[in-house]
């Protein structure tokens, strides 16, 4: 029998024909992932959304990222058990005289239970402003929740501080957030850093430096099992100088 046919048929009979849009659209992945969180692995993604990801009203959750990061959206998409695509675009940027191509990634999955899990751990739609510290993240995984965050939308790096450089590690984010990851720098480092503005930007900004920076660099990746590979590399290149003898601050 054809297609119209059976529409004829379902009509006459009173069956209302369904839409495209009743159909489920969900690829088979692991669905339950955030349910709970009692795993590193599960930590770290949860940081890395808060941080970096959004969840769409349409229960999608999205990734963007720099194009030299895109392996970390195939690290991603292998977690979750999924097999839809990472889209890569371009586009020549300009600021003042500068002018540079920008390389990006993009992946998407689309899950109605995962999306209400983050939901409720605080990966809301546009949650930028309305960030919170997540509730329920065993005292052991909060190393990996941390790292997640500092991958998504932090920084370990080397920077100019007058005529010298500084090794220095930060987070970026809404200051509930900022506010439980000071406490947690508090509990293994005496800084007196504070939180304070990100330049221009309505989001704030944690960091401490130097020794302060390698303590925390050394808790958060020395035994990662799941990593930004572009930072993780960062520091072992520290670590492997901090060996050769010298100190933080004097990282080149």
């Amino acid at each position: 029998m054809t297609s119209p046919a059976i529409y004829l048929a379902l009509k006459k009979s009173g069956i209302a024909r369904r839409l495209n849009s009743d159909y489920s659209k969900e690829e088979a992945i692991r669905h339950d992932f955030f349910s709970k969180i009692d795993t590193r692995e599960k930590a770290y993604w949860l940081g890395f959304l808060l941080a970096d990801g959004c969840v769409s009203r349409k229960a999608e959750i999205i990734i963007a990222f720099k194009g030299i990061d895109a392996g970390h959206l195939a690290l991603w998409r292998a977690t979750v058990g999924s097999k839809r695509k990472i889209t890569k675009s371009g586009k020549a940027k300009t600021f003042d005289k500068s002018r540079w191509f920008y390389k990006s990634a993009r992946f998407v999955i689309k899950s109605n239970r995962m999306a209400a899990d983050l939901f409720d751990l605080g990966v809301i739609p546009a949650k930028t402003g309305r960030t919170i510290y997540p509730e329920g993240i065993p005292e052991k995984l909060e190393a990996d929740f941390w790292r997640g965050a500092v991958d998504g939308d932090g920084w370990l790096c080397r920077a100019k501080s007058g005529k010298r450089r500084q090794l220095v590690l930060g987070l970026t984010g809404d200051l509930p957030v900022l506010e439980a990851f000071r406490k947690f720098v508090v509990r293994y480092t005496p800084t007196q850093a504070s939180i304070r503005p990100n330049g221009k930007k309505k989001l704030l900004k944690f960091r401490v430096t130097d020794s302060f920076a390698f303590t925390m660099a050394e808790i958060l990746y020395g035994d990662a099992p799941v990593y930004l590979k572009r930072k993780h590399t960062f520091f072992l290149k520290v670590r492997r100088g901090l060996k050769a003898g010298r100190s933080a601050r004097q990282f080149r």
